[in-house]
């Protein structure tokens, strides 16, 4: 499969998703399964999906190195147009069992067998949230590898929490995160999913819409499970907060930098979106997984 070439698609007056995905047929959402084009027809399929603010363009450099090795699809939230006049409202949970459970579902019927699945960020909660919720999610998965993901760490530093505090706010009013006051992505993000967030930062706990421990629930479970933190990952996911999911869910835990072989210290968006990741993270994934 070539590289993903953006020059050339601009020049061709194409959409990132145009030249680079295909939508799954059969698929009614919410959100979009998308399906990297020319990805490998033969193994056990991948998923992977993003974080909050991002959308399927954040998932293009490592899905373009899963599609060179095994089918690979992306999924993509609903609500990544939102904005002023066209507001959704939903939750952690509402992408556990709409988005990620539906996928999981759809792709194990495509391919008769159980997935491998991929997460940065808040994809990786969301996918706690599902195994809490429906233990039978747990079977539709070979394996999951959940990248800088934390909801129980609250950064201690002022300008941090005044800065969330102020965005909590504004989203309450207008019922999303803008994306010009937090350049973390592409796309601007649903209030109500962001106060969920806060919340359990605040608690220092992830609880469901009943206020159970989250990480209680899925303590035992059986899915292999990998859990990366980037090594400059200071202000959103720093590795010691990352470590909680991790002895949850009993999963292997690596320290991405220098220290552990990689190309340099990783930041929470580098480690997902990088030359450097498709270095060293993208083939310790793609190596861990092939063991399952």
């Amino acid at each position: 499969m070539g590289t993903f070439d953006a020059p050339w698609c601009a020049r061709h007056g194409l959409e990132m998703d145009d030249a680079f995905y295909e939508d799954v047929e059969g698929w009614s959402g919410p959100g979009r399964l998308l399906r990297v084009r020319g990805s490998v027809e033969a193994g056990v399929p991948v998923l992977i999906t993003h974080g909050t603010f991002s959308d399927a363009s954040t998932c293009v450099p490592i899905a373009h190195f899963f599609g060179q090795l095994r089918p690979t699809y992306v999924i993509e939230w609903r609500a990544r147009d939102i904005g002023w006049g066209h507001v959704q409202r939903f939750d952690y949970t509402d992408l556990a069992m709409d988005e990620l459970c539906t996928a999981f579902a759809h792709v194990q019927a495509l391919h008769g067998g159980s997935v491998h699945f991929v997460a940065h960020s808040g994809g990786g909660l969301a996918v706690l949230l599902a195994l809490a919720l429906k233990p039978d999610v747990a079977q539709m998965l070979r394996s999951m590898t959940i990248i800088a993901a934390q909801a129980t760490w609250r950064n201690p530093d002022w300008r941090s929490r005044v800065s969330v505090a102020g965005m909590e706010r504004l989203g309450r009013r207008i019922g999303y995160w803008p994306k010009r006051f937090l350049p973390i992505g592409p796309c601007s993000e649903a209030g109500t999913l962001k106060s969920n967030w806060v919340s359990w930062t605040k608690a220092g706990c992830i609880f469901d819409r009943d206020r159970r421990d989250v990480l209680a629930m899925v303590r035992g479970q059986k899915v292999p499970s990998l859990v990366l933190a980037g090594a400059a990952d200071h202000d959103i996911a720093p590795p010691h907060a990352c470590q909680p999911i991790a002895a949850a869910l009993g999963a292997q835990f690596e320290v991405c930098g220098t220290a552990t072989g990689h190309g340099e210290d990783f930041t929470h968006p580098r480690i997902f979106k990088s030359r450097a990741a498709a270095q060293t993270v993208f083939p310790m994934i793609a190596d861990w997984i092939a063991a399952q």
